[in-house]
């Protein structure tokens, strides 16, 4: 899912130039949208629908080696259903994009915005917390199927990325740009300044597009084989990033 947006027309762009004898099912909300997709790369075979069409999606899973789902789970109509979407035979892989606030649970939860943390996350020695983090998260329902869903299903290995700033020019067919940076452009724009919220001094990391959906392939290709447990269902955390700004006051002028 996810191919006409901005990561997953990215990492379409990305799979086709890297795993070129993958077979590459789409879900596509129209024919127009769908024209636009094959235009493009012509070997992908739209499956028109959208995140309610549960059967086809289904259907479509259990066919599958791999499911990529990047489109945002917060829509996601089906995600106790998730298992279902498994077909009993060899390993089946999911990897999934998420959401770049999964780490904010406790600010917002406080109201302490714009207040530098307390604490640096790490996605390997420091999965157990981000773990916490997740199940004491009742929004993050995806999240806690998939790293729960291999204790019922022993051939399902998940994976979920979690971007945040993304920023970069994207390769997809339809959607190339972020909303980030250019709504904090435009906001910027309206007020004549740079903006933030509270102090300011909370850190943001970031990571250029095509880098995060570099990560999406590595991960298909080490589900191909036999890859490291250490990479899968509670362990499969991965925060994609390549630099981080410690303060976005230092970048306003009030």
């Amino acid at each position: 899912t996810g191919v006409t947006g901005y990561i997953g027309g990215d990492a379409l762009h990305a799979i086709t130039q890297s795993v070129t004898s993958s077979s590459i099912v789409a879900l596509i909300r129209s024919e127009d949208r769908a024209a636009t997709v094959t235009e493009k790369f012509p070997n992908v075979v739209p499956l028109i629908g959208d995140l309610d069409s549960i059967a086809k999606i289904s259907q479509e899973a259990q066919r599958a080696d791999i499911v990529l789902s990047m489109a945002s789970g917060l829509r996601f109509t089906y995600p106790k259903e998730l298992g279902n979407f498994f077909a009993n035979r060899g390993i089946n892989v999911w990897i999934q994009i998420g959401g770049g606030s999964v780490l904010s649970g406790p600010e917002v939860a406080s109201k302490t915005y714009g207040h530098p943390g307390s604490k640096l996350y790490n996605d390997l020695p420091g999965a157990s917390e981000i773990q916490d983090i997740i199940t004491a998260s009742p929004k993050r329902v995806v999240d806690h199927i998939l790293r729960n869903l291999n204790s019922s299903r022993p051939n399902v290995r998940t994976a979920t990325v979690y971007g945040p700033l993304i920023y970069g020019q994207g390769r997809g067919p339809v959607n190339q740009r972020s909303i980030q940076i250019p709504d904090l452009a435009k906001a910027s724009l309206k007020f004549n300044h740079g903006i933030h919220v509270g102090k300011g001094l909370n850190a943001w990391s970031n990571v250029h597009v095509s880098d995060l959906t570099h990560l999406i392939v590595k991960l298909i290709l080490e589900a191909s084989g036999s890859s490291n447990p250490r990479l899968w269902n509670e362990n499969g955390l991965f925060f994609a990033e390549s630099g981080r700004m410690a303060s976005l006051a230092s970048f306003s002028v009030p």
